[in-house]
């Protein structure tokens, strides 16, 4: 009957485990690759109080969900686009293209190099994060004909899990609950069996 027990113990934690955990890069600098063509649009903030923009009222945006596994400052830069881009760091409030000053943590249009955004303690940015929350970076355009491809680069001290989704407790918890129920069925009918 112990071993039943434990067996029960371990299935729970590889279920909840599995269900907790997105896919994490290896290193402390992920790229994402992505498309803003024909993606949905917005009227784009320009500073952190969220002004809205008279030149990007109707610009395609990209955006990218994603956690830390370490708490500190983080750099999201565009190394490629073939379009005049503009980055938006969101905080765990998340991010709505209705209430575009929500969670603004942080913007750039031209921090880096020629036409390209990048999000950086040192240019002034607060990209300071929390390790577990999930965060969201919009790739958007200038004006409301600047979309297309792009690479994104985020560096820090931690890794970087894209995707990041939180799962409650009670959305985990039927499925734990389904499985000790089963591995209990199997010990009854092993020890009905036996008797």
């Amino acid at each position: 009957m112990r071993s039943i027990f434990t067996m029960m113990i371990a299935a729970a934690g590889t279920v909840i485990g599995a269900l907790a955990m997105p896919t994490a890069a290896n290193a402390a600098t992920i790229t994402v690759n992505g498309d803003t063509t024909g993606a949905p649009t917005w009227n784009r903030p320009f500073n952190l109080a969220g002004n809205l923009s008279g030149t990007g009222t109707d610009t395609p945006y990209d955006v990218i969900a994603f956690s830390v596994d370490t708490t500190g400052d983080y750099e999201f830069e565009i190394t490629s686009a073939n379009f005049d881009t503009y980055i938006f760091l969101y905080d765990e409030a998340g991010f709505d293209p209705m209430n575009q000053s929500l969670g603004l943590q942080a913007l750039d249009d031209d921090g880096g190099a020629g036409l390209l955004s990048l999000i950086t303690d040192a240019n002034g940015d607060n990209a300071t994060l929390t390790a577990n929350l999930v965060y969201y970076i919009v790739v958007s355009g200038f004006s409301n004909s600047a979309f297309g491809t792009y690479a994104l680069e985020i560096r820090g001290n931690g890794n970087v899990s894209l995707g990041a989704t939180e799962v409650p407790l009670p959305a985990a918890l039927p499925l734990f609950l389904a499985g000790v129920a089963g591995i209990g069925a199997i010990g009854r009918r092993r020890k009905a069996k036996a008797a």
